[in-house]
């Protein structure tokens, strides 16, 4: 099992912006939204999954977040930093590097070193 996509809400106006920090940030590649709602959003993608942005009148609760493993928690820190995105550094979790940033839209994402990565370093390879 995985997950296909996630779907993140954002305030109307912000889809655009929102999408862009997806790209610079984590390299996903937009996409053809397939919905049919009519409403502002962007669909972006990678390998292994999909984010479906949606403008909505309604947002999230501001603790609700998506986590994201990637293979280097620093670039994605300095991504964001030098992009003028929030970067908040946190306390490890497992020996992991780790933190979170927020998108335009207000999401919060927490970052997580790849466990593969993490033990690759452990191990010298």
């Amino acid at each position: 099992m995985r997950i296909h996509h996630v779907n993140l809400v954002v305030p109307t106006g912000l889809a655009e912006a929102t999408a862009e920090f997806w790209s610079s940030v984590f390299d996903l590649q937009q996409m053809p939204r397939q919905g049919l709602s009519g409403r502002p959003g962007a669909w972006l993608h990678c390998s292994e999954f999909e984010i479906h942005i949606s403008e909505r009148e309604t947002l999230a609760h501001h603790d609700a977040h998506l986590a994201l493993a990637v293979p280097d928690v620093a670039t994605i820190a300095s991504r964001c930093i030098s992009g003028g995105h929030p970067w908040e550094e946190a306390p490890a979790l497992f020996g992991t590097g780790r933190g979170f940033t927020r998108d335009p839209g207000g999401n919060r994402v927490e970052v997580v070193q790849e466990l593969e990565s993490t033990l690759a370093h452990q191990l010298g390879q």
